[in-house]
């Protein structure tokens, strides 16, 4: 008479069960649930100018109203154009909108 084998125990055949067959399954299962990695496009290298920090104020040196007003338009200008730099700086950086 035969007997029947389960495959659970040994036999006299090379038989490597279901354990081969449920870990290719987890690892399957396991990338596709893994997240995907999204590539961000080549970008050329940042000019200089847009990696400098913005320079120190002047000091206001002298209390009279020309002084001021100059003082004044100076510290003006030079935020404007280190704003225009990190705007600039941020545009570059961020990714455009589809």
């Amino acid at each position: 008479m035969r007997r029947l084998d389960s495959g659970c125990g040994r036999s006299g055949r090379n038989r490597t069960g279901w354990w081969p067959g449920l870990a290719g399954f987890a690892v399957w299962m396991l990338m596709a649930c893994a997240p995907s990695v999204t590539l961000l496009p080549d970008r050329a290298a940042l000019p200089p100018d847009l990696v400098q920090p913005c320079p120190s104020l002047p000091p206001l040196i002298d209390g009279t109203a020309g002084a001021v007003l100059r003082w004044a338009l100076d510290t003006i200008e030079q935020y404007g154009e280190c704003a225009r730099g990190k705007q600039a700086l941020i545009d570059a950086v961020q990714p455009t909108p589809p």
